[in-house]
């Protein structure tokens, strides 16, 4: 069996190493802290609402749930463009190690084919391809996750709208 690193953690070390250049930019960029914001249970009370309570809350209430939830949405999209860095370190590790051994291959054997049967023989190749497939499923996941916390963020800003009324009324 070939590869270039067959430590353990040899993968996780290169692409940690990338992360914490990313993380090091974001943070020179004014983006602080990769941290969760606000307590778990206090935006849990906020997706188990039911439609009525939505509709009664007060227009700051609701502004506040809506700022709550952006908060987290973004926090999530965060969470989601970090995987897919991750997928897209992974694709460029793998085009590297897969580009020697490709020839070997039928030229009509498709390409993903090629990929998991080199990974079988590289243990780097193999242990780069199961993290690029775990990242993948944990960005699809997040994506949904940021997608319909903004779009819930959304909702109690119309609930804001709604319920708000003049002071001189």
């Amino acid at each position: 069996m070939s590869g270039e690193n067959t430590s353990k953690d040899g993968v996780v070390e290169k692409m940690d190493r990338v992360m914490k250049a990313l993380d090091d930019y974001e943070e020179s960029a004014g983006l602080h802290a990769h941290i969760p914001p606000g307590e778990e249970t206090e935006l849990q009370e906020y997706f188990v609402l039911d439609r009525r309570s939505i509709e009664a809350m007060l227009p700051k209430e609701a502004a506040s749930a809506s700022v709550r939830l952006s908060a987290f949405a973004f926090y999530l999209q965060r969470e989601v463009n970090r995987e897919d860095t991750r997928v897209s370190w992974c694709t460029d590790q793998l085009d590297d190690v897969i580009a020697k051994e490709l020839g070997q291959y039928d030229k009509y054997m498709k390409h993903e084919m090629k990929v998991s049967l080199i990974a079988q023989n590289n243990v780097y190749a193999g242990k780069v391809l199961r993290l690029k497939r775990y990242a993948e499923k944990r960005a699809q996941r997040l994506s949904f996750l940021a997608s319909n916390t903004k779009h819930l963020s959304e909702a109690f800003q119309a609930v804001q709208r709604a319920n708000w009324k003049p002071h001189n009324e």
